[in-house]
């Protein structure tokens, strides 16, 4: 994800821009452009910020108020050429900025939007939006389709979507509300919060934090050094927890329907079925000597077996019927089912 930050370094260089200047003297000026619908909107701003609404079906509205000391070193550029609209922010010397666009467009409409330092802001639309950006924050609402959305240092806030969902953010946080289908959560270091939603579901963090609660779906959730935790999991499709260092912390809201895995290393693997029925197959792995299992029932077999110079025992039970697989594994936590 790194290349996202250096790419649009590059781009704010390219523009020119340096802050300098003060923009307390400078005037405030607004410009209102009416253009006919367009397949594709290329959005290229450097510190501004950009707020996009579904409109009419029938044409597109921009609007920009802006801010510039000096105020001639800087103009927002708007051309048009068939089916493509083109919005830059064009700096001819050194300048400080403020700028505010607003954008109403068919809710079809694809989006293209490169960012430096502004935050982006969409709502309800339906066509297929591409977001990047360095330092700003990326804010969605009730839009669907597909969408991929990267920011290096920004956070990103989606709620009541649905479609094809990428999101990634370096040391910013992703925060997913009320949404379902293809949806990807990555981040290096910042945290990842999400709920309500259902489908196919990929979290994955190096050093941050999953906390979930109201999943449902086929899910994958990763982290190396954080811990994951999901409330109320509503365990319909396969579910996967790892953690390398981190701690495992399950709940169901109901007795799952597919295959469980819980896998840490030298975290705490718990799986909570919160008083729901207990039926399935159960296995169990820990370091002998270092973890522990611990289960509310009594095992049908206990072995232990070398892997890699380590002595690890291996516990399980089945009971009332051999599906769903559950499995909990750790090397020097407590793997644990609590009813």
């Amino acid at each position: 994800m790194r290349h996202i930050l250096w790419a649009l370094c590059a781009f704010c260089l390219s523009c020119g821009y340096r802050p300098v200047g003060d923009i307390n003297t400078a005037t405030q000026q607004v410009q209102n452009r009416l253009f006919t619908p367009k397949e594709l909107i290329d959005i290229q701003l450097v510190s501004g910020s950009c707020r996009i609404n579904a409109g009419p079906t029938d044409a597109i509205h921009v609007r920009v108020v802006h801010r510039y000391g000096p105020a001639d070193k800087f103009t927002p550029t708007l051309s048009e050429e068939d089916n493509l609209l083109r919005l830059r922010e064009e700096f001819f010397s050194l300048a400080r900025s403020q700028t505010e666009w607003t954008i109403e467009a068919p809710p079809q409409t694809q989006f293209r939007i490169h960012s430096a330092s502004g935050d982006i802001i969409l709502t309800e639309l339906t066509g297929p939006i591409e977001v990047e950006s360095v330092s700003g924050d990326i804010k969605v609402r009730s839009t669907t389709g597909k969408l991929s959305l990267k920011t290096a240092t920004g956070d990103i806030d989606l709620a009541n979507c649905d479609g094809d969902i990428t999101t990634e953010t370096i040391s910013g946080q992703i925060r997913l509300k009320n949404g379902h289908g293809t949806i990807t959560a990555e981040t290096d270091s910042g945290p990842i919060k999400a709920q309500a939603l259902d489908g196919t579901l990929y979290f994955t963090t190096n050093s941050g934090s999953i906390k979930s609660k109201d999943l449902s779906g086929q899910l994958s959730l990763y982290s190396n050094s954080g811990d994951i935790s999901a409330a109320a999991l509503h365990a319909t499709g396969p579910g996967f927890f790892n953690t390398t260092s981190g701690d495992l912390a399950i709940n169901l809201a109901q007795a799952p329907t597919a295959e469980l895995t819980l896998q840490t290393v030298s975290g705490d693997a718990v799986l909570d079925y919160g008083g729901a029925p207990i039926s399935g197959n159960f296995s169990f792995y820990a370091q002998v000597d270092r973890g522990e299992i611990i289960a509310p029932f009594s095992f049908d077999r206990e072995e232990q077996h070398e892997l890699e110079g380590h002595t690890y025992q291996l516990k399980s039970f089945t009971r009332t019927d051999d599906l769903p697989q559950i499995l909990l594994r750790t090397d020097s936590g407590r793997a644990e089912l609590r009813p």
